[in-house]
């Protein structure tokens, strides 16, 4: 992946907003062996020093920005904070989920030594008795969380290795070719200066093929940032997952 050519969805002097593959750190760290991530062909790729602001775990891919500058970075970091930012992502989930969700429970740390408060919207778009394809609002940035809030409701993501059913991944992998995460950023929303601006980033090769072939359909568009998030169902519970 040395010579892999980043997709870039947006660019100015100050932000770039990128399209991340799945199976690519985002910045290397001291246990990790990876001698490649988005941020070291970022940098080759733009000429430029990158500076992240958030990060997508290593099997997700979809839309991410970055900063060329400390006074961009510090900017967008107060912009991640607040409730005008919006996270979207796509994903495809073990059963069937007729219900709108909004998901409220608290996750251990990564390190397990406290419990955070970690909230997701749910909406399934597209179900049969076997998968659900759904989209995803996070208004926290814990470890996993989404995989882990699908996890605790027994509705597991697709390629899920860690928090994942087995026999559904293998049979993904056999008969689809999916070796990875369904699990994608399509559309990120953030104030860059001068107000609120929209980036939409399309759902990979591989996880179209598999929309295709079990016959659902998935529409990006600005409806994304509009979602009605009147009619969600609460779902918690008391277990710490």
């Amino acid at each position: 992946m040395e010579n892999y050519q980043i997709k870039i969805i947006y660019e100015d002097t100050d932000y770039v907003v990128v399209e991340k593959p799945s199976g690519l750190i985002v910045h290397p760290w001291s246990e990790c062996a990876d001698k490649v991530s988005l941020l070291h062909l970022l940098k080759e790729q733009t000429g430029k020093y990158i500076y992240p602001v958030h990060r997508l775990d290593r099997p997700v891919s979809g839309a991410m920005i970055f900063a060329y500058s400390s006074e961009a970075a510090n900017f967008l970091k107060q912009q991640w904070e607040s409730q005008d930012t919006q996270k979207i992502y796509l994903g495809l989930c073990k059963g069937s989920v007729p219900e709108e969700k909004f998901i409220s429970y608290p996750l251990w740390n990564q390190a397990k030594t406290k419990k955070q408060d970690a909230r997701t919207n749910f909406w399934p778009l597209q179900s049969d008795s076997h998968v659900t394809l759904a989209l995803f609002k996070i208004f926290t940035g814990r470890y996993h969380q989404i995989r882990r809030h699908c996890g605790a409701m027994g509705n597991q993501l697709i390629g899920d290795t860690k928090y994942g059913k087995g026999n559904y991944n293998r049979y993904f992998r056999e008969h689809f070719n999916l070796h990875r995460l369904f699990l994608h950023c399509v559309g990120l929303r953030i104030n860059l200066g001068d107000g609120p601006r929209n980036f939409l980033s399309r759902p990979t090769t591989d996880l179209s093929h598999v929309l295709e072939k079990i016959n659902f359909n998935f529409h990006l568009g600005e409806y994304l940032f509009d979602l009605d998030s009147s009619k969600l169902k609460e779902y918690s519970r008391k277990k710490i997952s």
